[in-house]
């Protein structure tokens, strides 16, 4: 009798053993990320497939705009001109769209961080001024936005 719960508890430490070996393996290998996280916020990335499109014309927003106390967007965090960040209704909060201005051929990846009413006026989407500079645009500009 003790010599099968002998072999039982053998058995067992070498399951366990054998588990946390498999564990540790499996946390070494690097897990790829799909390429949307992989692109950085105001970073130029390379081409990749993208299944929502929409162009249209682009307006942009900054402190002068804000219409709340203490200038938070929808996502609830305060505004910050210094990141690359746009309201945008087609896509959820937190989502990273490509913004393009066909004009100048430049593009940059910014956050979705706010909804915005400018979808009343005909317009796609709001660029922060940082984006809206870098892109080359001037108060209105036509854009390609681009997402998964």
């Amino acid at each position: 009798m003790k010599k099968k719960q002998k072999q039982i508890e053998i058995g067992l430490v070498i399951m366990v053993s054998a588990l946390w070996i498999y564990a540790m393996a499996l946390a070494c290998i690097p897990t790829p990320e799909p390429p949307l996280a992989q692109a950085k916020i105001g970073r130029i990335s390379p081409p990749i497939e993208f299944s929502n499109e929409i162009e249209g014309v682009a307006s942009y927003y900054g402190y002068e705009s804000c219409t709340n106390p203490g200038c938070f967007m929808a996502n609830g965090e305060p505004l910050d001109l210094d990141r690359h960040t746009v309201a945008f209704w087609e896509a959820p909060l937190g989502t990273r769209v490509l913004v393009e201005n066909p004009k100048t051929k430049k593009h940059i990846w910014c956050e979705v961080t706010d909804t915005g009413n400018f979808h009343l006026y005909g317009r796609i989407i709001d660029l922060n001024t940082s984006v809206k500079n870098q892109l080359g645009c001037g108060d209105l500009c036509q854009v390609v936005v681009k997402w998964n």
